[in-house]
């Protein structure tokens, strides 16, 4: 390109970002011409201008965009962990100078100029939003903010539950401070990781709003459950991890009992070794104790023997679910350290709060576990709700694969179920859930047909019955 070409395109770029500057938007244009001084190394580790290098460690460098004679330079390490960091590099002197690296692991940034001449750059990775102010040279300042503390938040109306996700939720300027408060900051922004995959959008169980969440990559083992209750204040979270040091524990307030489907989520990720533990390490008297209780309260017919079992498991399940708002705290049925605290709490009068840790620690030593009674010792399946056999009981309207209309309204119970537009009751012969997630189900009718359950969520599954798949909502 002749000389004078390329002086004129300067000449002219100057022009447009010295306007740009005064516009307040960006100048940025393509990149070979934001600025021609600047030239990225062949191996896109670095870059350099007026003589000087800078070393990014980068698989590839792009000149982003550029705001008088500073430049937002974007460098891709070609890795997944954090792929993308930012520098401003700083043409004024004849001696180059950049920045630190700042963003937020994100290819993109939105800036914005200052009337001093501030930039600006914005970045989001839930829950935060990252703001660095660049005044020019190398010195850059980064401030966090919470995505509930931004002005788009403050300014935003009530959140609208029907239309809103857990990630909404965590970011609403009412909901989010409320959060954060009950699982404080390093559950707060461990709990992102649960819900940073495909989620769906809250649903009302009465008074409650119910939604669960899972982790990128990752559905069916990562997962979250959360249910708020606008009426009364109360939020309440439980979470699946079986990976490195395992789930947060269940979290949140609550005043009132708990909703069917957060029970249901519960008891898919209700832990039967850890329950046993518990039990068996009260005393004989205790064990005793704690069935009676059961038994007063409806949630235990077998004999009162101290001895656990299926029975003793779903007993002390159940009891945990209908008590929970007695106690105002959420049950954990997945940690030996739960479960324990748990018997030990529902043994007491609910006015009694709850021991803390540190008696906890203090508690008597594991007694031996007693041999199980005969009548009470069969392997209880998968651990249920307050009133359900089976997570896909109720009422459901099924569709062919993709259709609108209605093909089939039936009634899953814990024994048949009801095809309205058949007129038929059919028993169930036989249910085995497939895996372990509690999402699938296979079951044999006693007429000989088979069917199946897919993908079963608290709104919605597929199913596959005689060779036809099904849509079903509830």
């Amino acid at each position: 390109m002749p000389k004078t070409l390329l002086k004129n395109i300067e000449i002219l770029h100057t022009i447009w970002c010295a306007l740009a500057l005064v516009m307040l938007v960006p100048c940025a244009v393509l990149a070979d011409s934001i600025a021609p001084e600047v030239q990225v190394s062949d191996d896109g580790s670095s870059l350099s201008a007026n003589g000087r290098r800078f070393d990014l460690g980068a698989a590839s460098i792009d000149l982003v965009g550029r705001w008088g004679d500073r430049v937002l330079v974007a460098a891709n390490s070609g890795g997944t962990g954090c792929p993308v960091s930012h520098y401003w590099l700083d043409l004024t002197s004849s001696t180059p100078a950049i920045t630190d690296a700042f963003g937020a692991c994100l290819e993109s940034v939105d800036v914005t100029a200052q009337p001093d001449g501030t930039l600006v750059a914005r970045s989001v990775t839930a829950p935060f939003v990252w703001e660095t102010k660049y005044w020019g040279g190398s010195e850059i300042s980064t401030e966090r903010k919470y995505t509930f503390e931004t002005e788009a938040a403050l300014k935003a109306p009530p959140l609208d539950f029907a239309e809103s996700s857990i990630g909404h939720l965590f970011g609403d300027q009412y909901w989010g401070p409320k959060i954060l408060s009950i699982l404080g900051e390093d559950e707060y922004n461990q709990a992102r990781g649960y819900f940073s995959g495909p989620g769906q959008t809250f649903f009302q169980d009465k008074n409650w709003w119910f939604a669960t969440g899972c982790g990128r990559g990752v559905c069916n083992k990562v997962r979250i459950a959360v249910a708020a209750n606008p009426e009364t204040d109360d939020v309440i979270f439980a979470f699946t991890n079986p990976y490195g040091d395992g789930p947060l524990p269940p979290a949140g307030t609550i005043t009132t009992p708990l909703p069917l489907t957060f029970a249901r989520f519960l008891g898919d990720i209700a832990d039967y070794q850890s329950l046993k533990s518990a039990f068996n390490a009260l005393s004989a008297n205790e064990r005793r104790e704690l069935q009676m209780l059961m038994k007063e309260r409806g949630q235990y017919s077998s004999s009162i023997d101290g001895l656990f079992g299926r029975g003793t498991a779903t007993g002390i399940f159940n009891l945990a679910i209908v008590t929970a708002h007695e106690y105002g705290v959420v049950p954990d049925m997945q940690s030996r350290e739960g479960a324990r605290e748990l018997v030990r709490r529902l043994l007491k009068p609910a006015a009694i709060v709850a021991p803390t840790q540190q008696q906890l620690q203090k508690a008597p030593a594991e007694t031996p576990e007693p041999e199980v009674s005969e009548a009470d010792a069969q392997e209880p399946p998968a651990m249920s709700s307050a009133t359900s056999l089976y997570p896909f009981q109720g009422e459901w309207a099924c569709r062919e694969d993709g259709a609108k209309d209605v093909l089939a309204n039936i009634n899953l119970t814990d024994t048949e179920v009801e095809i309205d537009f058949l007129g038929t009751t059919v028993a169930y012969e036989k249910v085995t859930p497939l895996g372990k997630n509690g999402t699938a189900f296979s079951i044999a009718l006693k007429d000989g047909q088979l069917g199946a359950v897919y993908e079963l969520d608290d709104s919605s599954f597929l199913l596959n019955f005689s060779g036809v798949l099904l849509s079903c909502t509830r």
